[in-house]
């Protein structure tokens, strides 16, 4: 087993995902082919790409992760179970996995089962972030892509302007969305006329109105 340590906080993984996520759902509005790159589903956030996915599963005081990372080959059944085994995770965290952010990345194995397959597991707390693997290449490229979600505020704003080509008032409206949804993620909030109006493109597409409701958030 190869494994990472960072002094990082769940609360910054958490503050991360949702910084993300809403700069997803105002950009879908333009760009609703990309629905399927972010979503929420309740305590469960998932980022995916052609050959890239994460789920990370968030409770108050931790959260766990799995990724996996197509361009290493993966690991699934008795391997996952041995990480588990030997990771330290407290039980809490190995039963949310398994209950819940394992289910994000299933595949049909060669006898014809559905199993888990990831390239890399993490737990993270108030004060310490653990990612393993049982391939030290794969647990490298995982824990960069994990970077952008705990970077400087300032730099994953930047990040998400470029790759959605947002313009400044899609940053306002972003900062101010973030700034609300930080204090209250589980209480519903319904965009403003001022609001609506500073979502990009022409009217209100389906895809958007879904990316903003999995946040509680109503357009």
């Amino acid at each position: 087993m190869k494994k990472l340590v960072f002094n990082i906080s769940n609360k910054q993984i958490f503050g991360g995902c949702l910084l993300s996520s809403i700069a997803h759902a105002i950009m879908t509005n333009e760009y609703p082919d990309l629905a399927y790159e972010q979503s929420w589903d309740g305590d469960n956030y998932s980022k995916q790409f052609e050959q890239y996915r994460m789920t990370v599963s968030f409770r108050d005081d931790y959260c766990v992760g799995v990724i996996r990372n197509d361009d290493f080959q993966g690991v699934s059944g008795q391997t996952v179970d041995a990480l588990l085994k030997e990771s330290k995770f407290p039980t809490v965290a190995i039963d949310l996995l398994k209950a819940e952010t394992l289910e994000y990345v299933l595949l049909d194995s060669k006898d014809g089962s559905v199993v888990p397959v990831v390239t890399s597991l993490f737990y993270c707390n108030m004060k310490e972030l653990l990612i393993l693997s049982d391939d030290g290449e794969a647990l490298a490229a995982d824990a960069a892509s994990l970077a952008l979600y705990i970077a400087p505020m300032e730099q994953q704003v930047g990040y998400w302007k470029d790759y959605y080509e947002m313009s400044e008032e899609h940053i306002v409206l972003l900062l101010d969305l973030f700034r609300i949804k930080s204090e209250k993620f589980y209480t519903t909030v319904r965009l403003t006329d001022v609001q609506r109006k500073m979502l990009p493109g022409e009217g209100i597409d389906e895809e958007c109105i879904v990316s903003f409701a999995e946040m509680n958030i109503v357009v």
